[in-house]
């Protein structure tokens, strides 16, 4: 049995000096699972980004406003990457039914209030590196180590000189999409009353499972890498 893959922290630094900036639009999608971030905070409420697919034929790409989380100076662009449904265990198939490794894909575009424009891409600019989720598998659940928490690795000014460099996607990628499906968000989340032991001993409330509604997908696993 193959071991399980741990989700990477990838992150890029950049400055926007051009002047006020009038829109900034991230499109981002990737061979796994993926949760962007900018200048420390998420970007956008949808969950298990951009959903399951065939990826030897397509992979959705989903659109984000971030023209209020855009900043003159430094910057910093991040995402959390996960194996998900492209490299992680489907139903009995096992792992890795597309591929081996995750990979993302982003675009930032920013357009300044005189017209001109800049792009963020996912170029060479980018390092990587492992954080506090050991592991984390749509079947095989997560495991988590608080100790292994980065402080601010998200955020402009992180040290990052420890980190490597991200390597490029091999092969050529599937065809992008736009995203036309609903998203899945978290609906709601709900705490116990009480946690009953074996012995009848009532243990503290603690949270429960987060409750997430979107579309139900399809695709057929199995297969070779997209390409």
């Amino acid at each position: 049995m193959r071991p399980q893959q741990g989700p990477a922290l990838l992150r890029r630094s950049f400055r926007l000096s051009r002047g006020p900036v009038a829109r900034a639009r991230l499109y981002v999608s990737a061979l796994g699972l993926y949760e962007a971030r900018l200048n420390g905070k998420r970007v956008g409420r949808d969950q298990l980004t951009p959903g399951w697919t065939d990826y030897r034929k397509r992979v959705a790409y989903q659109t984000y406003d971030v023209t209020d989380m855009v900043r003159a100076g430094g910057n910093a662009l991040a995402s959390t990457l996960a194996p998900g449904w492209y490299a992680g265990h489907i139903a009995w198939f096992g792992q890795q039914q597309y591929g081996e490794h995750p990979a993302l894909l982003a675009l930032l575009e920013v357009t300044y209030r005189d017209g001109r424009t800049e792009q963020v891409t996912g170029d060479a600019s980018w390092d990587c590196a492992t954080g506090s989720r050991l592991t984390a598998d749509l079947l095989m659940g997560e495991q988590y180590d608080a100790r292994k928490e980065s402080e601010g690795w998200d955020r402009p000014g992180f040290d990052d000189s420890a980190w490597q460099p991200a390597g490029a996607l091999a092969g050529k990628a599937p065809e992008l999409v736009a995203m036309t499906d609903a998203p899945t968000r978290v609906m709601k989340e709900t705490e116990p009353v009480g946690v009953k032991g074996r012995k009848g001993t009532r243990r503290a409330p603690s949270p429960m499972w987060r409750r997430i509604r979107g579309p139900s997908a399809r695709a057929s696993p199995g297969g070779a890498t997209p390409g």
